[in-house]
C-alpha cells in the first residue's frame, strides 16, 4: 500500500506494538507512508471516572504484558445508551515505544506532533472547554496533559 492509516483508538487494542509496526512496514510499498492519529498515551493513563477535578494517573503509560481491564455499561459512540456491563482489555504504548517500534521496523520518522486539544471530550469531569474548530481542551490547564499524537513515517524507497 502507498498509505497505511491508523485512526484514534486503534493502538490500545494491540498487545504488542512492535508486531504492529512490523506488519505496517510489510504492508507499505517502498516510499509509502504511515499516517497515525491517536489519543496520546499520557491521556490514556488519566482516571476519567474521577469527579473531583484531580488529574490522577490510573492506568499504565508503558506497554505491559498483561492488559488492564475496565468494565463499562455504555459506549463512547452513544453516551446515552446503556448495556449490560462488559469488560474490555487494553494495552497502552508510550510515545517512545511507538516511535522505536516504527524505527526498528525500518521506517523513517518524518513527523511527530503532540497536541493540547482533542476532537472529543475525553475527560468530561475535568472542566473541558470546546474551542476553535470544535476541539476540546482542559480549561486553564492545557499545558498539563497532551491530548493527541500524530506521527508520519515513510518506508525507504
Amino acid at each position: 500500500y502507498d498509505i497505511v492509516f491508523t485512526g484514534v483508538g486503534a493502538l490500545v487494542w494491540l498487545p504488542d506494538i512492535r508486531r504492529w509496526a512490523t506488519i505496517v512496514a510489510e504492508l507499505l510499498n517502498p516510499g509509502g507512508v504511515l499516517v497515525l492519529r491517536e489519543m496520546h498515551p499520557m491521556l490514556y493513563t488519566i482516571d476519567d471516572s474521577r469527579k473531583d477535578g484531580v488529574l490522577a494517573v490510573r492506568y499504565p503509560y508503558f506497554e505491559t504484558e498483561v492488559p488492564f481491564d475496565e468494565e463499562s455499561d455504555g459506549t463512547y459512540a452513544d453516551p446515552e445508551a446503556k448495556f449490560e456491563p462488559a469488560k474490555s482489555y487494553c494495552w497502552n504504548h508510550g510515545v517512545g515505544e511507538i516511535v522505536q517500534a516504527l524505527l526498528d521496523a525500518g521506517l523513517i520518522l518524518e513527523r511527530l506532533e503532540e497536541t493540547k486539544r482533542c476532537d472529543w471530550e475525553p475527560l468530561p469531569h475535568h472542566s473541558m472547554t470546546k474551542g476553535d474548530q470544535s476541539m476540546w481542551s482542559l480549561e486553564g490547564r492545557e499545558e498539563l496533559v497532551p491530548m493527541m499524537l500524530a506521527i508520519r513515517a515513510r518506508k525507504p524507497a
